[in-house]
Formats: structure tokens, sequence, C-alpha cells
């Protein structure tokens, strides 16, 4: 599947390009009254583009353009509404490719990335109007169109090591690590205040059997999805980024002989018992080639993508489709 961050950008962009920089031209009321309804000016493979189409998309771009399809920021906002239709016909052609649990595993990640538990998310998908199923509808959809911009820009794009390797030397204040710091997840197994002994030693013995899962195997995140008290079990106990200041002493204590992936020993502080792992640490200097390679690629992968989707718009994308203007 393609990267959902990099299909972003270049949906961004087809959204985007069609408008020019500066425009003034706004539609007056008179020339609402008096211009017809419906008129249609285009076509893509014959279905009807009217001229309220154009003038409706450019407003929902924040862009409303003039009423006469002779000015230039209109034709740029047909020619985006052209774009957009060969678009969704291109995109139909993928509807058998997403499974269901692709779309269940994409709707995971917005989860994830808005850290919201399941609940959370049906609700806030409730409040917007939207029913949960026609969420997964368009969820559907998108994960559609990511594929096809995959197939159709992203796989398209070579980007040779010298390349890489020229990005790494030109940009070293990019790669530099300045402060020490740990990324560290947590599986949290909370004590009341006042915790009697028996409750003291049920939860140990409960973080316990968690730590030899871990250790054994286990996905950490989904082991603190159901197991964790904590708050960042909704993001699969992922705490962030810390200095080795801001953390607690006994945490540090625990981390600092782990390696990456590594599970440390039940820890004990004032909130209960935890389960670490720690999932990345930094060290001040500069990160190595190898450590970032994959990372400057796709970099320079999302910068070619957005050149690369304009050229198939409008050199291949066109030829298996029948666009014709009528004014």
């Amino acid at each position: 599947m393609a990267r959902r961050t990099s299909a972003a950008l270049i949906v961004a962009a087809a959204c985007t390009a069609w408008s020019p920089q500066t425009t003034s031209a706004q539609p007056t009321a008179t020339a609402a009254i008096q211009r017809p309804v419906a008129k249609i000016i285009a076509s893509v493979d014959g279905d009807p583009i009217t001229q309220r189409d154009v003038e409706t998309f450019a407003s929902a771009m924040g862009r409303p353009v003039s009423p006469d399809p002779n000015d230039e920021s209109f034709k740029a906002a047909l020619k985006a509404v052209i774009t957009q239709k060969m678009l969704e016909s291109e995109v139909n052609q993928y509807s058998d490719r997403v499974e269901d649990s692709h779309v269940d595993s994409y709707i995971e990640e917005l989860r994830k990335d808005k850290n919201l538990t399941d609940m959370q998310l049906r609700a806030q998908v409730q409040s917007s109007g939207m029913s949960y199923d026609e969420f997964k509808r368009q969820a559907r959809k998108e994960l559609e169109r990511m594929m096809m911009l995959d197939q159709e820009v992203r796989q398209k794009v070579a980007v040779p090591p010298e390349d890489i390797e020229a990005y790494y030397q030109s940009h070293p204040d990019e790669f530099a690590i300045k402060q020490e710091r740990y990324r560290i997840a947590q599986v949290l197994v909370a004590l009341p205040p006042n915790a009697k002994s028996e409750e003291v030693a049920a939860a140990k013995a409960k973080t316990e059997a968690i730590r030899e899962r871990a250790s054994s195997g286990s996905d950490f995140a989904e082991l603190a999805r159901r197991f964790s008290d904590d708050a960042s079990r909704s993001n699969g106990g992922d705490l962030g980024w810390f200095k080795p200041e801001d953390i607690l002493e006994e945490i540090l204590a625990a981390a600092k002989p782990l390696k990456p992936a590594e599970v440390s020993a039940v820890v004990q502080t004032k909130h209960g018992f935890h389960v670490l792992k720690l999932q990345a640490h930094e060290m001040p200097g500069v990160r190595l080639l190898e450590d970032v390679k994959v990372e400057i690629r796709n970099k320079l992968i999302d910068s070619a993508a957005q050149q690369r989707y304009q050229t198939w718009v409008e050199q291949e994308l066109i030829k298996h489709h029948y666009v014709e203007t009528l004014y």
C-alpha cells in the first residue's frame, strides 16, 4: 500500500495547483442572475461539466473565480475539475484491489494518529453528521486513490544511491542530534494510593506476566492497548521522546541499559508497576547515512512524485479519456 502521507501530498497538489497566485475576480450578484444556471462548458467521457460545477468547486477550495469562462482563473479551475473527473474514473479501476482488512488497518492508523480510542473515533465521526458505514466507504475510496497514485506515480520514480548520498552531504544540520533523547513505550498496571499488600502483590504478578509475553515476542503495542492503565494505551503505549532529565529516576535507570526494541524488567514507581520498551535512543552527534537512507529516499520520492504527478495527468492520463471543452 502507498504511504499515506505521500499520497496526501499528491492529492493536495491536485486540489491546489490549479489556482493562480493572485486573482481579484469575483462573481457579482447581477452576473449570477443573468448567466444560465446549468450551462454545459465541458465534458469528460461524455459526462458533462457545467459552469456551476466549476464555480462550486472553486468556492469549495476557498478561491472563487470569475463567472467568465474565458477568464484565466476560470480556465484553471475548469482544468482542475476535468482532472478530478479523470482521476475519479481511474480510481474505479482499483475498487476490487482494496480488501476489508486494508480498510480496517487504515482506520486503525487514523485512530492512532489522532490518539483516540475506537469509541472516541466513532463519536467524532457521528458528530460530523456521517454514519460509520459512510466513513468506512470514504476510507475505502481514499485507499483506492492512494493505491492508484502509488502505482501510477510513486513506483515510477527512481532515486539512485548517489542522489541519496548527495542529499545527506548537503544537509548536515538535518541529521545532527544535539540532545540525548529516549523514546519509550510502556504498559502500566496502576496502583491506588495506600494500596494494600495483596493489591501490590496482584499488580506485580500481573505486570510480570505481561512482561513475559512482551519478552516472548508478543506485540508490545497490543499488550499496552489491552492491559495498560495509562492514557498512552490508545497509542500502543508510546510515550514519545524525552530528555534524560525529564524522565522519572526509576524509569531512566531501567531504560539506560536497554537497546532499541528491548523490554525492561518490571519497574515500580509511585504510579504502579511498569514494563518499558525502548523505541529509540539518540545520542548527540550526526546520524549515520546508513540509518537515514530510507528517510532520505522517501523525501526525494515525495518531491519527485509531485512533478511526476503533473506529467502523468497532462501527458498520460488524458490520453485515456475523451475531454471536450464547449466554450
